[in-house]
């Protein structure tokens, strides 16, 4: 089944049965997340059918799976967890995409695009001396 695909890095958007290896638009390895489709229709400026939202556990799937063989996981904190994917979700609702809840977007869309979740976070102050991105959902893995 064909799903949508975002590169955490560039932002590019694929349709596909899996995401691509390495992303041709910025050739950063493994770097898709599974997105819905209104946040795809979003971030390409088209218009998205109603209805079409990814509920919080297909969120935490889809992150899950985007760290699979990767250095870093899931938070092993579960209730952390579940308090950041409720302001994914939120921000999902009240803003359009699913920024991080960490980080405040500033209405210019493409600087605020580099806050959806999962964001590049390699980039955070944080990553190196902490292990973790900004509001802690993802860890090095242990």
């Amino acid at each position: 089944m064909k799903r949508f695909f975002r590169c955490n890095v560039c932002n590019d958007i694929h349709w596909g049965e899996s995401a691509p290896e390495t992303c041709p638009t910025c050739q950063a390895y493994k770097a898709y997340a599974e997105i819905d489709e209104a946040e795809a229709a979003k971030i390409v400026g088209t218009v998205a059918p109603a209805g079409k939202r990814m509920t919080e556990q297909e969120v935490r799937a889809a992150l899950a799976k985007f760290t699979e063989g990767k250095e870093f996981e899931i938070n092993p904190d579960a209730a952390h967890v579940d308090y950041i994917i409720k302001g994914i979700m939120k921000n999902a609702e009240t803003k359009g995409l699913k920024y991080c809840p960490c980080r405040i977007p500033v209405g210019d869309f493409e600087k605020d695009l580099g806050l959806v979740c999962p964001c590049n976070f390699f980039t955070h102050v944080t990553w190196a001396p902490k292990g973790r991105c900004w509001c802690g959902l993802f860890t090095k893995r242990k």
